[in-house]
């Protein structure tokens, strides 16, 4: 996913959720779980505004990934290849 398509209120909502700023994405030392199911949030949001953050905890990588139109993560992070989200 291109953060740069994500508009600010869109960034302010994932990071008041996952409770990291969105750059922390790339860190590989920080905890991924809820900066993915907020991103997954975000984007199911946008053509579906009564989702729910509950609508994202069983929701497995490859759907985030495909939701979020990325490549598959690194089986070992859970990040997007190259830290790239």
């Amino acid at each position: 996913m291109d953060i740069s398509q994500l508009t600010l209120g869109e960034i302010e909502q994932i990071e008041r959720r996952a409770g990291l700023g969105i750059r922390a994405m790339q860190d590989p030392e920080q905890p991924m779980g809820k900066m993915m199911r907020a991103i997954a949030l975000v984007v199911m949001r946008r053509t579906d505004p009564a989702a729910k953050w509950e609508d994202t905890e069983r929701m497995g990588l490859e759907e985030v990934t495909a939701l979020m139109g990325g490549a598959e993560p690194d089986p070992t992070s859970g990040r997007p290849p190259n830290g790239s989200p």
